[in-house]
């Protein structure tokens, strides 16, 4: 795969990911102001199927978890500044569901916590005793495996208190609920964050959540998002809803009602009544906030003429307003069953320079758009590297770069690469088998 290469307003050119996976020197400068300080390139890991590997980086480590060359789960860690790599491998496998990627976190003891390879299947979690991953084991539940037979979408979030929590949906699409559980370094022992399911679709449908939810807002509070989907079928998604919380025990509507658990179908969760069908779809709907603190949603909806559209929600007064921000003709018509590859990719919304921007990955390219809040004209870009979460830009039947990247603090990053075939709707169906290609850890630094 040659290296992509765009063109910036100022005429200097902005490395993809690629060039960061096969040659980028140590010490090399990019253009967008960041320097390679390390490179490391580790054992080969699957590449015919997509599938997210988990990247967790503190003071004193950087350990990263993927399944390998013989579709095994791996876990590898090193310490400080180390060039050294240590490696374990657990007793999983993956297939060819997308769905099972890697989620892990390190507590505040040092313990690191594994959850992976599941949906709708029982809990696979691995904790170790101590800060080596050499002590890694499975635990046969967190909480109790009457709760835990369906797992899907578990995710390790870090909260204000030092504290992980871990989230999951129990159950299936159209059919599942949203659970949450707090970590006790003391007890060594997970309990529930509340009594009940945080979200509850009544059999009836089941919450998609925002990837980074629930989401620590800079107003202290948990801010959390999610759309419906009724059935499998990823047309049948429909309805932004939102809630906000202190503690994550007690829930309110953004107009601050206090909400009563489990959180259902309600108006007073309602972002927009989109119907299915509409062009929405989960893991392409956004939280983030303006330069007042506040809430704001960025989504795509089809237009009358059929083409997708970005729009902008926010809360006003005491209601939700929308506001469209593209004009786009970007025709992305989806439906069925499984992972799909991504037409149109929204990134994390962040504040710039005073205003709201986001990366979003259209058609070839990735651009980065810079939102007036006054007016919600939008400007547009060249994206410089995926700092805000868009990936690779795949095509059908390519083998591309992703990444996903970690950060230490304002001015030092690991970004983890990897070549993978796009998603294609967890099956082994397709021309593009490539063999096993290396993980690459590459550490980052703002230049001064």
């Amino acid at each position: 795969m040659s290296a992509t290469v765009q063109e910036t307003p100022d005429g200097e050119s902005t490395a993809s990911l690629d060039v960061l996976y096969e040659d980028q020197d140590v010490g090399r400068e990019l253009p967008s102001g960041w320097k390679v300080v390390s490179r490391s390139r580790l054992v080969d890991a699957v590449s015919d199927i997509y599938v997210e590997p988990g990247i967790w980086r503190s003071d004193e480590s950087l350990t990263v978890g993927f399944y390998d060359h013989e579709r095994q789960l791996t876990v590898a860690s090193r310490q400080g500044g180390s060039e050294d790599w240590w490696f374990t491998r657990l007793p999983t496998w993956i297939g060819w569901d997308s769905h099972n990627y890697v989620s892990l976190i390190a507590d505040r003891a040092g313990c690191l916590h594994v959850a992976a390879n599941m949906h709708a299947t029982p809990l696979d979690y691995f904790r170790s005793t101590d800060d080596s991953i050499g002590t890694l084991a499975r635990r046969a539940e967190m909480v109790s495996n009457d709760l835990e037979g369906r797992v899907t979408y578990p995710r390790f979030v870090p909260i204000a208190t030092g504290e992980v929590t871990f989230w999951f949906r129990d159950g299936q699409s159209g059919n599942g609920v949203q659970r949450g559980y707090v970590y006790s370094e003391d007890a060594q022992a997970w309990r529930s964050l509340v009594h009940t399911p945080i979200i509850d679709g009544g059999g009836t449908r089941s919450a998609y959540l925002d990837g980074d939810a629930p989401r620590l807002g800079p107003d202290g509070r948990y801010h959390l998002l999610w759309v419906w989907r009724d059935s499998p079928d990823s047309e049948s998604t429909h309805t932004i809803c939102y809630a906000v919380s202190d503690e994550l025990k007690e829930w309110r509507s953004a107009a601050g009602r206090l909400l009563e658990l489990p959180l259902r179908s309600s108006d007073e969760l309602v972002v927009d009544p989109v119907p299915p069908g509409a062009g929405l779809i989960n893991n392409n709907v956004r939280l983030g906030f303006d330069s007042a603190d506040r809430p704001v949603v960025l989504a795509h909806l089809r237009d009358r003429d059929g083409y997708q559209q970005l729009h902008l929600w926010r809360f006003v007064g005491a209601a939700w307003t929308r506001r469209p921000l593209t004009s786009w003709d970007a025709v992305w018509d989806f439906s069925g069953r499984g992972s799909l590859p991504f037409d149109l990719e929204i990134g994390q919304l962040t504040i710039t320079g005073g205003r709201l921007s986001v990366d979003v990955r259209y058609r070839d390219g990735v651009s980065r758009l810079t939102i007036d809040e006054e007016d919600c004209a939008v400007s547009t870009e060249p994206a410089s590297l995926p700092w805000s979460g868009v990936r690779g830009a795949p095509a059908l039947d390519d083998v591309v770069t992703y990444g996903a990247c970690a950060l230490a603090d304002a001015r030092s990053r690991s970004l983890l690469l990897w070549r993978a075939v796009p998603p294609r709707r967890d099956s082994a169906d397709g021309d593009t088998f490539p063999e096993p290609s290396p993980i690459v850890v590459v550490d980052l630094s703002l230049a001064p």
